[in-house]
């Protein structure tokens, strides 16, 4: 049983939501995108892929 309960410093929670983020975003960028995960240029259809296959449960490799 856990008798005390410990507070994360605001600082930290920053930082564990701006990596939480980032994270994602690339996430998503390598599921969805065949390059440009940061969109460093103007998103274009060819940096789409068609078709979207692989395991759901995990993030795929980001070769088409």
């Amino acid at each position: 049983m856990i008798t005390k309960t410990k507070i994360l410093k605001p600082e930290l929670l920053r930082k564990i939501d701006v990596y939480w983020r980032a994270a994602n975003h690339l996430s998503v960028g390598r599921i969805y995108l065949f390059g440009n995960p940061w969109l460093r240029e103007a998103l274009k259809l060819s940096h789409v892929k068609p078709l979207v296959v692989g395991h759901w449960g995990t993030t795929p490799a980001s070769a088409p």
